[in-house]
């Protein structure tokens, strides 16, 4: 069974809002200018179904004419002529700077980051001995198998 507007009957009340609105939204399309305006009626039937369209309401039906501006928002394309070609030139990069090491060598690095791998094995064989939760002993014992690897690989 369907109501005066063609809507089925057990829609009653604003049920119907959300799918007109969206159907209005859809007829838009990108091609319209920008801060475009259209016109849709809001016609609500004898029963309450309200419906929105692009044509006057039906006889029979009461409503209103909505005026909708369009306010595209996201991403413009820049205008012509203000592309790639007139980017400004990149800035030079800075020299990094190296703190507490005072310009030491690849092979001290290398050792103080063998120190430091060491230091967090050794760090995590304390905790497990001191006793950890199921989940927690299986993340440290993770954690120690890539360290001892890391020791393996790049340290004497």
């Amino acid at each position: 069974m369907t109501t005066a507007s063609g809507a089925p009957a057990w829609r009653g009340g604003h049920q119907g809002t959300w799918a007109g609105v969206a159907l209005a939204a859809l007829t838009w399309t990108a091609d319209t200018p920008a801060a475009a305006q259209a016109q849709v009626y809001r016609c609500q039937a004898p029963v309450g179904v309200i419906e929105f369209r692009q044509e006057p309401c039906a006889p029979g039906t009461t409503g209103d004419a909505l005026t909708i501006e369009d306010h595209p928002i996201g991403w413009t394309p820049a205008p012509a002529g203000q592309g790639a070609a007139q980017k400004a030139a990149p800035t030079p990069r800075k020299q990094a700077v190296t703190k507490g090491r005072g310009g030491a060598s690849a092979k001290e690095r290398r050792e103080e980051t063998c120190r430091k791998k060491r230091q967090q094995v050794e760090d995590i064989d304390r905790r497990l001995r001191l006793g950890t939760k199921g989940r927690q002993g299986a993340d440290l014992r993770h954690r120690r198998r890539g360290y001892e690897d890391f020791l393996y690989e790049h340290c004497d």
